[in-house]
């Protein structure tokens, strides 16, 4: 079904709440109320429906507002007026790369692909500044949790969180989480990186990986044709583990990354 009819959903859903609550900061919402409209609409995927991957892809009706979504787990959303998007940095540091043919690489364009080409062409390792990485399968996994988002309250409950790669260096001591996207947008959902980073630090907490271990949580943009792919790395961290807001850009590098029949660095 046509885009255009899972943001008449949400449009619809959203006034519906918005005079309910009397133009609330935090209007929360279950996929159970969105099916009702959906019906109507005749649009049926409500989970795809609650998924904006930016802030120019949302329903006129939140843009107009100032709402977005917040996924809270188990069916339940909360539309929450402020920020939630961060617009990308403008990358300075350029490098040119040459990589090699990869027949599993062009037979499909995944997020999670984006992640293993990165790994695969070494591209990542130069951004680490190592070449000691080990690669873990990407991983989607559900866990609770408490945040605080332009100052309210709220708690996730079995939310489930997907994560396109993740690496670790040699000697145990960096763990890195990356979300990819094969499409371009100026800014991006800041809680696609923020359930990443809660996810490790729960590991933390319940001893699963040492307290001493650092966590990186880069967003990752590929951009392929058949002559180059064009690779942004963005590093991010938040300054409070609790607050969504409180992201904080780290560093960046785009790859132009020129295809050949080897994999080298220049």
């Amino acid at each position: 079904m046509a885009k255009s009819k899972k943001r008449e959903s949400i449009n619809i859903l959203f006034d519906k709440l918005y005079v309910k609550s009397n133009g609330a900061k935090v209007i929360e919402f279950s996929n159970t109320e969105l099916k009702s409209i959906t019906q109507d609409t005749k649009f049926m995927n409500q989970f795809d429906a609650t998924k904006y991957d930016s802030s120019i892809k949302l329903p006129e009706r939140l843009q107009k507002y100032g709402y977005f979504i917040v996924h809270l787990g188990e069916g339940n959303h909360a539309f929450v007026r402020g920020e939630g998007y961060h617009r990308f940095e403008q990358l300075s540091d350029k490098r040119v790369v040459s990589v090699g043919k990869s027949l599993i690489d062009e037979a499909g364009k995944s997020e999670a692909g984006a992640a293993s080409f990165l790994y695969n062409e070494k591209i990542l390792q130069d951004f680490l500044g190592t070449e000691e990485v080990k690669v873990h399968t990407a991983r989607r996994t559900k866990f609770s949790y408490a945040f605080n988002v332009n100052g309210n309250e709220l708690y996730a409950k079995n939310q489930q969180i997907e994560i396109d790669g993740i690496f670790e260096t040699n000697d145990n001591s960096i763990i890195i989480g990356i979300e990819a996207k094969n499409v371009e947008y100026l800014d991006f959902e800041i809680r696609q990186l923020f359930d990443i980073m809660k996810y490790f630090e729960m590991l933390k907490e319940k001893k699963a990986i040492p307290l001493a271990v650092k966590i990186r949580i880069l967003f990752v943009v590929r951009l392929h044709s058949e002559q180059k792919d064009i690779v942004r790395i963005f590093e991010y961290k938040f300054k409070d583990k609790n607050d969504l807001n409180s992201i904080k850009f780290v560093r960046g590098t785009e790859y132009i990354a020129k295809h050949s029949g080897n994999s080298t660095l220049n």
